[in-house]
């Protein structure tokens, strides 16, 4: 098979260990690799090396890994869902303000001519109550992908659904184990017929497990979330889950990562998307230039006596 070979290729000229590889898809017709400490990809058709970067050398991976981790590795990604939390608790608690105030809303607040405080005031609660859903949609998504186990237990327990299929044992070995071939590739297909392999991540010496993500028809993951695992020692399929089928807590859950990286929706979502990001930039920096002119403001006064 195309994959066997390119997956042979890939891991045996590999500047690095290989943890994971995306097959092609449209808009990236080459393997996408990723490598300990770094990506890269890889032609389709040679398996010849395209290019290799760091994430701090390429614009795009420096952004995204600013936006997943802050640059900071595991202990930023959990600030990061920490502040998806926060984020989503502002926004209702701003609903919760807005309640008593309502009538006070003024669809010329959005476009305030002065950045006096109580215009700035005027535009954070105007603004806010109004991409108050987005913010709530798009804070509470991204934190649980970040808390995937923990938010897939939530989904399951507030929807009363059964426990998702585990995760197999791990495969000790006290060797590496085999590579990927054509067969072990074929054997997962068989697992699951007519889904659409998306990725393969290698057997170890810490797991002697072949890990692969599919698609299938009617899933909204991009990457899929159908998943096989294959004993590298002796081609056992140990698990085969597909997506579709799981339970519907689980099937809820997966629509986070879709509904979080606009991959669902088409243009309309995008440009929601779009929309949602430039108001939580308005809504942030007008609620900071009001609370620094309350501090001048109070500053100001003096003091009694």
């Amino acid at each position: 098979q195309q994959h066997a070979a390119a997956f042979k290729a890939i891991v045996a000229t590999a500047s690095r260990p290989v943890t994971m590889v995306r097959t092609p898809r449209p808009g990236l017709t080459a393997y996408h690799v990723y490598l300990q400490g770094a990506e890269a990809l890889v032609d389709a058709r040679s398996h010849v090396l395209i290019d290799e970067w760091a994430w701090y050398q390429s614009p795009t991976s420096f952004l995204l890994q600013l936006h997943m981790r802050l640059a900071a590795g595991d202990t930023g990604k959990q600030i990061v869902g920490v502040t998806g939390l926060l984020g989503g608790l502002m926004a209702l608690s701003g609903l919760y303000l807005w309640w008593p105030v309502r009538r006070q809303f003024q669809w010329r607040s959005l476009w305030p001519k002065r950045t006096s405080r109580i215009h700035m005031v005027r535009l954070h609660r105007d603004l806010g109550v109004l991409a108050a859903v987005l913010v709530l949609l798009f804070s509470l998504t991204g934190a649980g992908v970040v808390f995937g186990q923990a938010s897939r237990s939530l989904f399951s327990a507030v929807l009363w659904s059964e426990a998702a299929t585990p995760a197999p044992a791990r495969v000790a070995t006290d060797a590496h184990p085999p590579a990927v071939d054509a067969a072990v590739i074929a054997r997962a297909q068989a697992a699951l017929p007519g889904a659409q392999l998306m990725s393969w991540s290698p057997a170890t010496a810490d797991n002697a497990a072949h890990y692969f993500r599919f698609r299938q028809a009617g899933e909204p993951h991009p990457y899929g979330r159908s998943t096989v695992h294959i004993s590298a020692l002796d081609g056992r399929v140990l698990s085969a889950v597909d997506a579709t089928l799981e339970p519907r807590g689980e099937r809820a859950a997966n629509w986070m990562y879709p509904l979080h990286a606009v991959t669902v929706g088409g243009w309309p979502y995008r440009l929601l998307a779009l929309l949602a990001a430039l108001a939580l930039a308005a809504i942030s920096i007008s609620g900071m230039v009001g609370f620094v002119q309350s501090l001048r403001s109070n500053g100001g006064k003096k003091r009694p006596g």
